[in-house]
């Protein structure tokens, strides 16, 4: 700090005063951003909570009449410690605020993933007269955090579902294996547009082919109108009357830190389709 009592010195003070109302202002700023991003990950925690709530009161809600039935035994037994391990790691990941949610990873298989998923939503399915259609090809085990992986399924089979509430339709549900030369580095939010597609984390072109799964999710439901598509997953967007708009960036998240990449075609009438593309190795 310069301290004159000419021009020059009044000079350097009318500098200090600025530089120290830039760093207060720069405080306040990354204040305000922790703030908004506290803000953010307070409601996809909440997002992510109702849904093995919604699990774990349906089946207490039938215990006392169904507990005589073997198979509902069954998947009372399998779901209820798995929603509670899914609690569990929500909370966790709140505690974990602030440092990247970077994937715990170990071997995955991503058939018997989404086979629980859909178990987990077989009496919503029921309820909506949504039928399930799974076309599930042998796959290998990848590198990936189940836990996190889940997740992304849950909330893409949610939003699917939910789609088809009026008229109900048909659940769609495709494994396959391939190779792919463009993949990760999600830096745009907003997607690219490849012909009737929206694509997020094709932005990096490798030197070689390298071995993916595919996942695509498809419902014939109402559809997302074209305007809609490039903020699918931009947080709080949701065009739901309780929708906190927070599902589809957590799994937008979930599917950079994989590494893999996500496609979306959808027309309004006509259904929605996701394609997740994962390396085989993280």
């Amino acid at each position: 700090m310069v301290e004159s009592s000419d021009e020059i010195g009044k000079l350097a003070n009318a500098f200090n005063k600025m530089t120290k109302d830039l760093r207060d202002s720069q405080e306040k700023l990354i204040l305000s951003e922790k703030l908004a991003s506290l803000g953010t990950m307070a409601a996809g925690m909440a997002h992510e909570i109702k849904n093995p709530l919604v699990s774990l009161r349906t089946f207490t809600q039938l215990l006392e009449q169904k507990w005589d039935d073997k198979e509902f035994r069954e998947k009372f037994s399998t779901i209820i410690p798995h929603e509670i391990e899914r609690i569990n790691r929500i909370a966790e990941s709140l505690l974990k605020f602030g440092r990247p949610m970077k994937p715990e990873l170990t071997k995955v298989d991503i058939n018997a993933l989404l086979e629980e998923v859909l178990l987990l939503f077989e009496s919503e399915c029921k309820k909506y007269n949504v039928s399930v259609t799974k076309k599930l090809a042998e796959l290998p085990e990848i590198s990936g955090d189940p836990g996190q992986l889940s997740q992304t399924f849950v909330n893409i089979v949610k939003n699917a579902i939910e789609s088809m509430q009026e008229k109900g339709g048909e659940l769609i549900v495709k494994t396959d294996i391939g190779e792919v030369i463009k993949l990760g580095k999600i830096q745009d939010r907003k997607g690219i547009i490849k012909g009737d597609e929206v694509v997020w984390g094709e932005q990096e072109e490798m030197l070689k082919p390298i071995p993916v799964v595919f996942i695509e999710i498809t419902d014939t439901g109402e559809g997302i109108a074209e305007e809609n598509l490039k903020s699918l997953f931009d947080p709080f967007f949701t065009t739901k009357m309780t929708g906190t708009g927070m599902g589809l960036p957590i799994t937008l998240r979930i599917i950079e830190e994989h590494k893999g990449s996500v496609k979306v075609r959808s027309k309004r009438g006509k259904g929605t389709t996701f394609i997740i593309t994962l390396p085989q190795r993280a």
